[in-house]
């Protein structure tokens, strides 16, 4: 019995999804070896304007790289086994992620659980407790019906 078009087409986004996460560890690796080794040197005069090049900010490079330096470098976590986590889950775990055993739970929980949790759990792991969210701040946002912008405004 062959799957449906349908089947098939939600079975080819995963794929696609996955493949995205893989590309972007991958891109961490390169963007270090880019860095560590000044290989933009040749065409570019820093690093910086050679990420101005490839359109990645500073900061997301910087994230990528530390994703690839501390699982893949550090403890030895397979690249594919990254690629079922989102680059931005594991950039999230990376302050709890202390040795290969924690690295690997860690990617584990990465694979079954959504992002908030695992920031909640991050969060409580810093904090050493559950939070009860008794001390809160009201925070009202404004829009510019002009343009659609975005503006916090605060009481105090």
């Amino acid at each position: 019995m062959s799957k449906s078009p349908s089947l098939n087409y939600c079975e080819e986004t995963i794929s696609l999804v996955h493949n995205i996460e893989e590309a972007f560890i991958a891109l961490g690796e390169r963007l270090y070896k880019i860095r560590s080794e000044q290989l933009w040197q040749s065409n570019w005069d820093s690093y910086d304007e050679y990420l101005m090049e490839l359109k990645i900010s500073q900061a997301k490079a910087s994230k990528l790289v530390s994703i690839y330096e501390k699982f893949v470098m550090e403890y030895g976590i397979e690249q594919e086994k990254l690629s079922k986590v989102s680059w931005s889950t594991l950039y999230t775990m990376l302050p709890l992620v202390t040795d290969k055993k924690s690295a690997k739970e860690w990617v584990e929980k990465g694979e079954l659980m959504k992002r908030d949790d695992i920031e909640d759990e991050v969060r409580e792991f810093k904090r050493g407790s559950v939070c009860e969210h008794k001390n809160l701040e009201d925070l009202h946002i404004q829009v510019c019906l002009d343009c659609s912008k975005r503006f916090r405004k605060y009481d105090n």
